[in-house]
């Protein structure tokens, strides 16, 4: 189950991890989920 969240992100930042996540086959959603599984995980 996935539950809608919203953030409040620099848009220059946003812009530039857009291009890396994309550079890598990741959309936005994907790479955050990623990042909160390991933070959980450690």
């Amino acid at each position: 189950m996935t539950a809608p969240t919203q953030i409040r992100i620099d848009s220059e930042i946003k812009k530039k991890a857009n291009e890396l996540f994309s550079s890598i086959g990741l959309d936005m959603s994907t790479a955050v989920n990623l990042f909160l599984y390991q933070c959980v995980l450690r």
